[in-house]
C-alpha cells in the first residue's frame, strides 16, 4: 500500500515539513518528475507522530485548530476530547476557544473532503487529493494540522508494516531520534518490541516507562506490564511493577494480573534470573488457579518450581496433575526425575520407558536409571524381561552408554560371550576408557589373543587403564564372584565377605561339620533356583540373563540356571611381537546412522573407513589431557603430541573441572591425582582417578609380565628409545 505514494508527493512532503514550500511547488510543477538527486529526498522524514519535535516546530506560533474544529463540526465528541488533550500537551497555555463549533476558514478553500478521507483512513486517496490540489492550484497548501495527521498516518502504517514483517532494525531506524511520547499506545508497544528483538533492552524499558508515565487508562497500563513480561527480564519488569498506583482499598492497580506476575517470577526462578521473592500467599493463589485450569503447563510450572527447590514430594503431586491434564513428554520427564530423587527408581524407570519415543531425554534417562545397578561390581538380580527391553532400547538408539552397562552386567555375572558382544558395540558407539578397558578384560577372559593385543595397542597413549593390563600394579585385588571357588567362598563367608547361607557355605560345612559360618545374606535378591537366573561358580549370587544384541521376544533360558564351572583366568603373555605393534585405528562395528542397529543385529551397513590406509605407526603419540602411561615409570615414553607436547598432562583432563556451560561441567572430576614420577594414583586417595577403575570394573589386575632388572623383558626395549 505504501508503494503507491508517488515520489513527487514524498519530495513535496519532505520539503513542506522543512519549510521550503517554493521548492516543493517547483518540483511538483515538473509533472511529478523528480531530479536525479531526489532519491534521498524522497524518503519519508524521521518518524513523526502526533506531538513530535517536527510537529512542534511547525506549530511554534499557535496550535492549528482545524482538525479540532472539523471533529467538533461532525459532532465526534471522543475525537474532540482526544485532540484537545493533544493540543494541551503541546501547548500548556492553550485553552479551548469558545467558537470551536464555528465554521473553519482556510483561505477560502474547503478541506472538508480531505478530512473526510482522513477520517475514513483512506490514506492513499488523501495523498492523491493533496497531489491534485497542489498541481491544480499554485500557491495552495493544506493546513498544518492536516499535514501532520496525514504524515502521522503514513508513518503509522510504515511502522506497523515493519512490525508485521519482523523488520525490527528498519523499524528502530525509522523512529530513531523522534519524540514518541505522545504516540498511540499500540505504536509504542510495537517500537518497544522492535528494540527488544535487537537486544536493546534499555530502550525497551524506557518506552514502557513512558507509557506508564503518560497514560492513565487502566487497561493500557495493565497491558503494558503484560507486554513487558514477554519482552524483558523479570528484574526489569519489577521496575515497571513498582510504578503501580495504589487504590483507595490499599491494593495496587496490577493486582488483577497477580497470577501472571507470579507465573513470570516462577519462570525467572527456573531460569536463574533475578526476581522478587514469591510469598506464600502468592504461591497459594497461583496453585489454586493452576489446579482448576485445564492447561497442563500451569501445574507443570508449579511442579518444576518445587523440583528446582528440591521439594520433590510436593513436586510429585503437581507432575501427576499436569499429566492428568494432558501434559507432554517433558512433564513425564520431570515426573521420572522426581521419582528418581525420591529413590523410587523402579517407578522412574517405568515412566521413562513409557515416554521414551516422544522425547529423547526420556530415552536417555531410562538408560541412565538402570545403568547404576547394571554397572555395580557385584550387580543385583535384574529380571530378564527388564534386561531384554533395556537391550532393545540400547540397540534402537545405538546407545554406547546402554551397551557398556549391559556389557559390565554380563561380565560381572559371568556371561562373557554376551559381554563381548555388548562391549564391541559400546566401543563402536561411544568409545571411552572404562568401555575399552572392559572390552580388553573380556577378550582376555575369552582368550581372544589377537583381538586383545589389538585393543591394547590401539589405545596406547590414550587410555591408561587399558595399558595397565600389561603393566599391573602388583597390588592385591579381591577376586570377583566369578573367580571364587567353593572353598574360597566359604572362607570368605567366615570373614563376612560373603553370606554363609549359599550352596558354597553349605558344601564346606558338610566337609567340616564342626565349623560355624556367619555372615551377611547373599547379594542376589531372588531364590537361587529362580527361573532363568545365572549364578556364579560358588552359587552365592543370582543374576538375570543378559540378551544378545538385537534379540527380540522372550529370553531363551537354559534349563540349568547355573553358569557352569569356573573359567580360570588366562593372561596372554606379551612379547615384542605383541606389544607394541602397528595397529589400525579402524573400528569394525560402525553403523551408518542412528537406529540402524535395530534392523540388523550384526555388522549393519557400510563401514566408515579411515582416509589413510596405513602403514600405522608403532609408537603412540602424546595426547593432550592424558596422564602418563604405565610403562613410562620404566623409562619409556611416547612420541611428541601433534602440538609438540612431550610430557604427560598432570593432572589429566578427566581430573579437572570442565569449562562452565559444557555438558561435562555437571560431571564431577576424577578424584585421584596422578603422581608425575610413578604415573600411579597418589597414596591414600579413595577416588577412582586416572589410575583407578571405571564403572563396573572388577578390582583385580593381571599378573605382572616377566621383568628383568626392574624393566620389561629386554626384547621389548626397542619400542621406544626413552
Amino acid at each position: 500500500m505504501l508503494a503507491k505514494l508517488s515520489p513527487a508527493f514524498l519530495i513535496w512532503f519532505a520539503a513542506f515539513v522543512s519549510g521550503d514550500l517554493a521548492r516543493a511547488q517547483a518540483q511538483t510543477s515538473m509533472g511529478g518528475m523528480a531530479p536525479a538527486s531526489a532519491a534521498k529526498a524522497a524518503n519519508i522524514p524521521a518518524a513523526v507522530v502526533p506531538g513530535t519535535q517536527v510537529e512542534a516546530a511547525l506549530s511554534a506560533d499557535a496550535p492549528d485548530e482545524s482538525g479540532l474544529r472539523y471533529y467538533a463540526r461532525l459532532g465526534q465528541s471522543a475525537r474532540v476530547a482526544a485532540e484537545t488533550k493533544r493540543l494541551q500537551r503541546l501547548y500548556p497555555n492553550w485553552r479551548v476557544p469558545d467558537d470551536i463549533y464555528a465554521p473553519v476558514a482556510n483561505d477560502g478553500v474547503d478541506e472538508e473532503p480531505m478530512w473526510d478521507l482522513y477520517a475514513a483512513d483512506k490514506v492513499d486517496e488523501l495523498v492523491s487529493a493533496i497531489e491534485r490540489r497542489i498541481a491544480g492550484e499554485p500557491g495552495w497548501q493544506p493546513s498544518k494540522d492536516l499535514v501532520n495527521k496525514a504524515q502521522a498516518k503514513v508513518l503509522r502504517r510504515k511502522i506497523m508494516a515493519y512490525w508485521q514483517d519482523g523488520q525490527w532494525r528498519n523499524l528502530v531506524e525509522l523512529v530513531k531520534g523522534a519524540n514518541i511520547s505522545s504516540a498511540e499506545v499500540d505504536i509504542l508497544w510495537a517500537i518497544a518490541e522492535a528494540h527488544s528483538k535487537i537486544k536493546q533492552t534499555t530502550e525497551t524499558l524506557e518506552i514502557y516507562k513512558t507509557i506508564l508515565n503518560t497514560n492513565t487508562k487502566s487497561d493500557a497500563r495493565i497491558a503494558t506490564i503484560q507486554k513487558a513480561m514477554g519482552t524483558l527480564r523479570m528484574a526489569e519488569v519489577e521496575q515497571l511493577v513498582a510504578m503501580a498506583k495504589i487504590g483507595p482499598d490499599g491494593k495496587d492497580e496490577f493486582a488483577a494480573i497477580s497470577v501472571d506476575l507470579t507465573r513470570a517470577r516462577m519462570s525467572a526462578f527456573l531460569h536463574d534470573e533475578a526476581a522478587k521473592e514469591i510469598s506464600g500467599p502468592e504461591l497459594d493463589e497461583f496453585k489454586a488457579y493452576a489446579e482448576k485450569d485445564q492447561d497442563p503447563n500451569q501445574p507443570a510450572l508449579a511442579a518444576w518450581y518445587h523440583y528446582k527447590r528440591r521439594e520433590y514430594r510436593e513436586g510429585l503431586d503437581w507432575f501427576k496433575l499436569a499429566l492428568e491434564h494432558g501434559g507432554d513428554a517433558m512433564v513425564a520427564h520431570g515426573l521420572a526425575l522426581t521419582l528418581q530423587n525420591l529413590d523410587m527408581k523402579r517407578e522412574a524407570e517405568e515412566v521413562a520407558y513409557a515416554w521414551r519415543e516422544p522425547l529423547v531425554n526420556n530415552s536417555i534417562l531410562f538408560i541412565d536409571i538402570l545403568e547404576r545397578d547394571l554397572t555395580k561390581p557385584i550387580p543385583p538380580y535384574i529380571e530378564p524381561q527388564r534386561l531384554l527391553r533395556y537391550g532393545q532400547v540400547a540397540m534402537e538408539t545405538t546407545s554406547g552408554q546402554g551397551a557398556q552397562a549391559l556389557a559390565w552386567y554380563a561380565y560381572n555375572s559371568c556371561q562373557y560371550e554376551v559381554a563381548h558382544e555388548w562391549f564391541r558395540r559400546a566401543v563402536a558407539w561411544h568409545p571411552k576408557e572404562p568401555t575399552a578397558y572392559g572390552y580388553a578384560l573380556v577378550l582376555r577372559k575369552l582368550k581372544k589373543s589377537k583381538e586383545y593385543v589389538e585393543i591394547i595397542n590401539r589405545y596406547d597413549g590414550l587410555y591408561r587403564k587399558v595399558i595397565d593390563l600389561v603393566f599391573p600394579d602388583d597390588l592385591y585385588h579381591p577376586p570377583t564372584p566369578c573367580e571364587t571357588d567353593l572353598r574360597q567362598a566359604a572362607m570368605a563367608g567366615m570373614a563376612g565377605m560373603y553370606g554363609a547361607t549359599g550352596m558354597a557355605g553349605q558344601a564346606y560345612m558338610q566337609v567340616n561339620p564342626g565349623m560355624t559360618l556367619a555372615g551377611a545374606q547373599p547379594y542376589g535378591q531372588p531364590n537361587m533356583q529362580a527361573q532363568g537366573a545365572v549364578q556364579d561358580p560358588a552359587r552365592m549370587y543370582a543374576w538375570g540373563r543378559v540378551p544378545l544384541p538385537g534379540q527380540n521376544g522372550n529370553v531363551q533360558m537354559q534349563p540349568n540356571g547355573v553358569f557352569g564351572q569356573q573359567q580360570t583366568q588366562q593372561v596372554v603373555k606379551l612379547n615384542r611381537s605383541e606389544f607394541p605393534v602397528s595397529t589400525s585405528p579402524e573400528n569394525d562395528l560402525r553403523y551408518p546412522s542412528p537406529g540402524a542397529a535395530a534392523a540388523n543385529a550384526g555388522f549393519a551397513g557400510m563401514m566408515a573407513r579411515e582416509p589413510v590406509p596405513g602403514p600405522w605407526p608403532l609408537v603412540a603419540r602424546r595426547v593432550p589431557g592424558i596422564g602418563p602411561m604405565p610403562y613410562e615409570r620404566y623409562g619409556f615414553t611416547l612420541l611428541p603430541g601433534w602440538q609438540g607436547q612431550t610430557a604427560a598432562s598432570n593432572p589429566p583432563a578427566s581430573a579437572q573441572i570442565a569449562p562452565a556451560g559444557t555438558l561435562w561441567a555437571k560431571e564431577p572430576p576424577e578424584q585421584a591425582p596422578i603422581d608425575a614420577q610413578t604415573g600411579m594414583p597418589v597414596a591414600g586417595s579413595n577416588g577412582h582417578g586416572a589410575g583407578g577403575y571405571g564403572v563396573g570394573a572388577p578390582q583385580f589386575m593381571a599378573p605382572a609380565a616377566p621383568m628383568q632388572g626392574g624393566r620389561p623383558n629386554d626384547s621389548k626395549t626397542t619400542f621406544r628409545r626413552g
